[in-house]
């Protein structure tokens, strides 16, 4: 379970022996940030989405005491809904003085 954790991270932080997959989430956050300043001038917004551990297919084959687990890894104790991305995808569409910024829902969880 523990390799599992870090994955939920993203390109936010970093795991020994998974540099592969670390490297391309980072490129992600890098490919964000330079397209935002390629168009900023032409009025076109650049933002993406870094969940955290959110309630998915992948979630859902987990046993309870796996995902009470996961759950109390996280400051605000449980696990995101797709709900919890849908409110950070509205506020990203709907703010206009936002670009080049990666938005990252996810209960506290890159703080602990």
């Amino acid at each position: 379970m523990q390799h599992r954790l870090h994955q939920f991270r993203g390109g936010l932080t970093g795991v020994i022996n998974q540099a592969d997959y670390y490297a391309s989430k980072s490129g992600i956050i890098g490919l964000t940030r330079a397209l935002a300043l390629e168009f900023a001038k032409q009025g076109v917004r650049v933002n993406a989405i870094a969940p955290g551990m959110i309630m998915t297919d992948m979630l859902r084959g987990v046993n309870q005491d796996e995902l009470n687990a996961l759950a109390a890894t996280i400051p605000e104790d449980f696990i995101g809904d797709v709900k919890d991305i849908a409110g950070a995808l509205g506020y990203i569409l709907t703010a206009g003085y936002l670009t080049g910024q990666v938005i990252s829902p996810n209960g506290g969880f890159v703080l602990s």
